[in-house]
């Protein structure tokens, strides 16, 4: 789960309008479009580098996204913007951000434009964006979208048109006690915070000055909307999805990608076949000494495919109870149960997987495909090092566990669909962050098998 912010401009700015076209003088030797762009922008945006970026049919516009909280304090929604973060994070929206219609997102080929710059204005506090409309058809199919005609008649004509912006957090934290939360339903309550908790109090007040707000530390900005009316207080409050309804922020694995996905699927599968493992390693690997929870803590405040990265990258690959502790809500009982019941499916998935006729598409739509997420917080990082040394699937503990082998006949087959589905998705996870596995990489494929057979 994560969350989906929804931003009002208005929040921010009183005395200007939102959003305004930039004009390109016909007669330039006045200089009056250059002017007013200056008088508006001029702080953080060059005039005469902003229109050379224009490409045929697109239609510029200067928009002001939203103020940071050390000067403008939190949204109406009681949702707040560090400095610090607008200056790290603006960037996303020239990396991620679409123009849509009243958040209609789920699609970018149904967008209107794109943002072409983003700058912080130290002065004013606030994030400035530079946006092109698509203008005429030419311009929407470069663009692979829509013409915002509607957004242009408006604009044209001198009138204001009301926009909104929407991120995509991980997580928010509570200035008041500093609770993460990666939903509502973890929101600090009065028992966990002096200020009554996010849950029941957010935005409200205090005697002290305090305005209790949830801080947004890592945002993806990806939408900017036009919306017909202005929405009420209540459109703009948070909403949670499933990570999966914003896919399309995270590009899927390239057609190299693709192969080196069949080519460790393929030496999986043979390794399943082939490979003998020794029951020292199968202990170290069994369900009773092999969990990495700190792992899954450490990175469980990021989306998915940057999660999947940073376990890669230090060498930790996930036992099946850390996967759903990670990528799903189960109780620690849930875990445990499900886990073992997915373990009995897992001593021969490789090749059952490598033969369904979907296996091409599957791996083209792998969600885990490692991405890197440019910035990982040093306390993360330094966990994960730490972890990995004492954890990492090629630095094995000697284990004294007494283990089964999930390829014994003894051992039942758990024939639930919903269980073989956890084992095949748990398998794509495998398979993509063995795909980009530095070193040791053939001994990980090693104990991966044996790791899947053991109980």
């Amino acid at each position: 789960m994560s969350f989906i912010k929804f931003v009002s401009p208005s929040d921010y700015i009183k005395d200007e309008t939102p959003i305004s076209a930039i004009r390109i003088a016909k007669q330039r030797q006045f200089y009056t479009d250059k002017l007013a762009f200056e008088k508006r922008a001029g702080r953080v945006f060059n005039y005469d580098e902003i229109i050379k970026t224009a490409r045929p049919g697109e239609y510029l516009v200067h928009v002001i996204a939203l103020g940071c909280d050390e000067v403008f304090g939190p949204n109406r929604n009681g949702d707040a913007f560090s400095a610090d973060t607008c200056r790290k994070f603006h960037s996303t929206f020239k990396k991620y951000a679409r123009w849509f219609r009243e958040h209609d997102h789920d699609d970018p080929e149904h967008s209107y434009g794109y943002v072409k710059a983003s700058a912080f204005n130290e002065h004013e506090g606030r994030i400035e964006l530079i946006v092109a409309l698509n203008a005429t058809k030419e311009a929407a199919a470069r663009n692979k979208g829509l013409v915002a005609e509607k957004e242009i008649d408006l604009l044209e004509s001198g009138k204001d048109i009301a926009v909104s912006m929407a991120c995509k957090v991980a997580y928010d934290q509570c200035s008041g006690c500093g609770n993460r939360a990666r939903s509502r339903a973890e929101y600090c309550t009065v028992s966990m915070c002096k200020y009554g908790g996010l849950k029941e109090n957010i935005g409200r007040a205090f005697e002290d000055g305090h305005i209790l707000r949830a801080f947004n530390p890592e945002p993806k900005f990806f939408d900017i909307s036009y919306v017909a009316r202005p929405a009420d207080r209540i459109a703009y409050s948070i909403g949670v999805i499933k990570t999966s309804s914003v896919n399309w922020l995270y590009p899927l694995p390239s057609a190299s990608e693709v192969r080196k996905q069949l080519d460790t699927l393929a030496t999986l599968a043979y390794l399943e076949q082939n490979h003998e493992s020794d029951v020292k390693t199968a202990s170290s690997l069994s369900s009773s000494a092999f969990r990495i929870k700190e792992a899954a803590q450490a990175v469980k405040y990021m989306d998915i495919p940057e999660a999947v990265d940073a376990l890669t990258k230090v060498g930790i690959l996930l036992p099946v109870e850390d996967f759903l502790l990670l990528f799903d809500t189960y109780t620690d009982e849930q875990i445990t149960k499900i886990g073992r019941a997915v373990r009995t499916n897992m001593g021969d998935i490789f090749n059952s997987l490598i033969y369904q006729d979907d296996v091409l598409d599957l791996v083209s739509h792998n969600f885990f495909y490692p991405r890197n997420p440019g910035y990982v917080q040093r306390e993360v990082q330094g966990q994960l090092e730490k972890v990995a040394y004492e954890r990492s699937l090629v630095l094995l503990r000697p284990s004294n566990t007494n283990v089964k082998f999930a390829t014994y006949n003894s051992v039942e087959r758990n024939n639930d669909p919903r269980i073989r589905e956890i084992a095949e998705t748990y398998a794509l996870y495998q398979v993509a962050s063995l795909s980009e596995w530095g070193n040791n990489r053939e001994l990980a494929l090693r104990n991966t098998v044996v790791l899947n057979r053991t109980l």
